[in-house]
């Protein structure tokens, strides 16, 4: 094995990780090849606590999107700059820490076979009991031992297997392990997961919407990575993304349309159940316990909603020509709003008019007071403005329906693939409004409509209020 050691070298990738980093790195046996920590344009301490552990740390290009995947790739030239002598290459996720013993199990088993191109084992999370989101995350991990057709993203890697099908895909945001995996076997190489411990994770979800967001990430890989391998024998994930449509899509419209004519419709509902038990009855195998077997059940049946959405978020952004951006369930650490100034959107019904002096003189008082603020019209202005000021209070202001119909209906289709949840209650929200109005509900579709384009334009913008000076349709749409 000791003769070996300085054949390994090791590849971390990380953002905004901080002490677990630290964990990291310090769980790294020594006398590697050499070892590379790859920074996504973290803003806390990672590069430092990387330096003072002695590794060779690169710093990606924020030109360039970032992605694991290239940061994976980044990290492994690196290290064969470093150490060309290097015959593997352990990956490891910045928030994991390796096990001891886990690198001489490694190259034991892909000494056996030069074929074996990838080694995994058995990632586990650090505190399954602190969550059931942690505890969902450790029962995912707990894959059959032996041939297998992926790893995650903690694995061994022989050198020139990676350098001959490419390394990793850096198109993808996600699925970039299981996807290099199907092209290493269509190479005649082979993926194993052997029986022994290999890293320790820390997921710390906490929130619904920490798994939600995940789950939605595995949705848009299985699409992605489904549509990029559609041919046949080397198909991968068309399955799970046919499963998702099924019962996130197609399932739900079929109920309504049996309640829009007439047909009873809540026998419909019983297959949800039902496909929760048959998930059951298929995991018993396993042999976790019957509550943990129950909540991974649940939690199939639920992830189906968010793997359609991310699904639906990829053929969107496919049919735009655009590259989805990260999407990341421990979310962002940038600046807060204190450091940064904060941000408020002045929202008017139609601004500005000839009256609007007062809300002027409001938006120069913010302005003063050292606040950003961003004016919103609902409707464009249509009547002549002799006031110089007004005219230059024109020229600053976005109107939401000028925007055009196709920008309206961009921003709704983003909103329920990206935000399900936030939509649904917008829309139950919607409904309610309209039953206590005289306008109906055409009118207050109309102001959901708008209310997706002015979220999604305030969150490309960071803001952090809005405010609607009247109480009319602009309070709707705000609200």
């Amino acid at each position: 094995m000791d003769s070996r050691r300085s054949q390994i070298g090791v590849v971390v990738i990380g953002r905004n990780e901080g002490m677990r980093l630290a964990a990291c790195l310090d769980s790294l046996p020594p006398e590697m090849a050499g070892v590379v920590y790859v920074d996504s344009g973290s803003t806390d301490e990672s590069r430092e606590i990387a330096r003072e552990r002695g590794a060779e740390v690169v710093e990606l290009d924020a030109s360039r999107p970032f992605s694991a995947a290239r940061a994976r790739n980044a990290g492994f030239y690196r290290l064969l700059e470093i150490a060309p002598n290097t015959a593997f290459a352990q990956f490891v996720d910045g928030d994991c820490e390796l096990v001891d013993g886990w690198i001489g199990s490694a190259i034991a088993a892909l000494a056996r076979d030069e074929q074996i191109a990838v080694v995994c084992g058995r990632r586990r999370e650090r505190r399954p009991d602190a969550s059931v989101y942690n505890r969902l995350c450790d029962l995912e991990w707990d894959t059959p031992i032996g041939i297998a057709e992926s790893c995650g993203g903690d694995a061994m890697m022989r050198r020139e297997p990676f350098e001959i099908i490419g390394g990793f895909d850096e198109s993808l945001i996600a699925g970039e392990e299981p996807e290099l995996c199907l092209r290493a076997r269509r190479e005649g190489y082979v993926v194993e997961r052997i029986d022994a411990e290999m890293t320790q994770h820390d997921a710390a979800m906490e929130r619904f919407s920490q798994w939600w967001t995940r789950a939605v990430r595995a949705g848009h890989a299985f699409a992605e990575v489904s549509h990029t391998h559609s041919q046949p024998p080397w198909t991968i994930w068309r399955r799970e993304t046919r499963s998702a449509w099924l019962w996130a899509m197609l399932l739900p419209l079929a109920l309504v349309c049996a309640a829009l004519f007439g047909v009873e419709a809540l026998c419909l509902l019983g297959l949800y159940p039902l496909q929760a038990l048959r998930v059951y009855l298929r995991s018993i195998r396993y042999g976790w316990s019957r509550k943990d077997t129950a909540l991974f059940a649940l939690s199939c049946a639920v992830a189906k909603f968010a793997h359609a959405s991310g699904a639906l978020r990829f053929h969107l952004s496919r049919l735009r020509g655009e590259r989805t951006s990260l999407i990341e369930y421990h979310g962002e650490q940038g600046a807060s709003s204190k450091e940064r100034g904060s941000k408020v959107v002045e929202l008017v019904n139609q601004y500005p008019q000839p009256s609007h002096t007062f809300v002027r003189r409001e938006i120069r008082g913010l302005e003063e007071a050292g606040f950003e603020v961003l004016r919103v019209s609902v409707r464009p202005t249509r009547e002549e403005l002799p006031d110089p000021e007004d005219r230059f209070e024109l020229e600053r202001t976005f109107d939401l329906l000028g925007a055009g119909v196709v920008a309206l209906a961009s921003a709704s289709l983003w909103s329920a693939a990206r935000h399900p949840l936030v939509t649904l209650g917008a829309g139950i929200e919607c409904l309610r409004m309209a039953r206590r109005s005289d306008r109906g509900l055409l009118v207050h579709a109309a102001y959901l409509v708008e209310a997706c384009l002015l979220r999604r334009w305030c969150l490309t913008r960071d803001v952090d209020w809005v405010h609607a000076h009247f109480g009319t349709n602009a309070a709707s749409v705000a609200m």
